[in-house]
């Protein structure tokens, strides 16, 4: 027999795996320390709010049209605050809460939230969700959430951590300001869009009563600890409006439920010179919206 042809015994085999198996768990967990140190330490606005860090006077929270439809630098010049931006593309209801309820155990409280309730009516998805898992090391509530709709995945992260990190958040912890505000843009909507937009069918909102509940019970918590909330629905594109045929039947609902007023200006802004499609307001339009909800914090008092 050739030296180093030697059979290997069934201990040496065993041990080799073992071996294996242990520094795949050494590596995973110290690789998974230094990117949860860079996360934990980033300047974006989640990072902050997971890490404790958030110092907001005004919180913006929903999804892409959240992003969209406020200029936080022209909040903060006209009265003197600073403005925190949490809106996350495409973001499900039950993932805005969990990060409300962390934010509230986390973080010293805010002097204004502006809700931008159109998330409310997008029904829950596995693999929005699993974009979260990044966070649900640091907050309670967001991984209870993750464990609870997506136990697979969530065990998963558990057992190796680096599965925290293969999502479009871990990679959007590194950038400055809410996701997608570089690409806000100056551009009109097209005409071939109206024409599409005007040819469509019919749609309709929904909203699942539990949402609801969730964002209640948020909404009178912040009240009572002096937070002023707003609840604002920010403009549609008046012919993609005029498409969803039960939006007034919705908003009451949505106000009747939650016990509040939402603050509706599609009648003012909904021209399409206002709108780089028909769901996001351009910089143009963004810029008078944004006006519009100064008036709206100017007019709750004082803490302005």
């Amino acid at each position: 027999m050739k030296l180093g042809n030697r059979p290997r015994s069934k201990f040496a085999m065993f041990a080799l795996l073992i071996g294996t198996a242990l520094s795949f768990v050494v590596g995973d967990r110290i690789i998974s320390a230094v990117l949860s140190g860079l996360v934990y330490r980033s300047s974006s606005g989640l990072a902050k709010v997971y890490s404790g860090r958030a110092t907001a006077d005004v919180l913006i929270v929903g999804n892409s049209r959240a992003i969209k439809s406020f200029d936080s630098t022209l909040i903060d010049k006209t009265l003197g605050l600073k403005t925190m931006n949490l809106g996350v593309n495409g973001i499900r209801p039950e993932l805005v809460h969990a990060m409300l309820r962390d934010f509230i155990k986390l973080n010293e409280r805010p002097e204004h939230v502006i809700i931008e309730v159109s998330y409310l009516k997008n029904e829950w998805d596995d693999s929005v969700g699993a974009e979260f898992l990044v966070w649900s090391q640091f907050g309670k509530e967001t991984a209870d959430l993750l464990e609870e709709k997506i136990p697979r995945q969530y065990q998963a992260s558990t057992l190796i951590h680096l599965r925290r990190f293969g999502s479009q958040q871990f990679v959007r912890s590194f950038l400055d300001g809410p996701e997608g505000e570089l690409s806000s843009t100056n551009k009109q909507i097209s005409v071939a869009n109206l024409e599409r937009i005007a040819r469509s069918e019919n749609e309709s909102f929904d909203c699942d009563d539990k949402v609801l509940e969730e964002l209640r019970s948020i909404v009178a918590q912040w009240r009572q600890e002096g937070v002023k909330v707003h609840l604002v629905l920010a403009p549609y594109l008046d012919i993609y409006r005029s498409k969803i045929i039960n939006i007034n039947d919705w908003i009451a609902g949505v106000e009747m439920k939650l016990g509040s007023p939402i603050t509706d200006s599609s009648d003012e802004f909904g021209d399409k010179v206002n709108f780089s499609d028909h769901v996001h307001l351009n910089s143009g339009g963004q810029q008078i919206y944004t006006q519009k909800v100064i008036e709206l914090l100017l007019q709750s008092g004082d803490g302005v």
